[in-house]
């Protein structure tokens, strides 16, 4: 079961996203209990790659805001929990 879904709005952050999802990628739960959702503004650098190597589940924000990106994850978030973070947001410690 799900229970954290991580919502992170992106255009073109291909230069931070890396260390937002290990800092997610390293947290001390399961990774079956989590879900993380990139709702991409249409990037045009690499930012859906480094996405799609951490499973992480691809939506479009046809608006391109950050605002915008973060209600189309919460209208397909599955988590108990929805987690709002930017691309260059750094968790700070395993247990956060």
């Amino acid at each position: 079961m799900i229970q954290i879904s991580f919502i992170i709005p992106t255009l073109n952050a291909q230069k931070v996203l890396l260390k937002c999802l290990n800092s997610i990628n390293q947290q001390n739960y399961s990774k079956s209990n989590y879900e993380i959702l990139i709702i991409d503004g249409g990037s045009t650098d690499k930012t859906i790659s480094i996405a799609k190597k951490f499973n992480s589940k691809i939506l479009k924000n046809p608006l391109k805001t950050a605002e915008a990106g973060k209600s189309v994850g919460i209208k397909s978030a599955k988590g108990k929990y929805v987690c709002l973070i930017d691309s260059d947001n750094i968790l700070p410690s395993k247990n956060w």
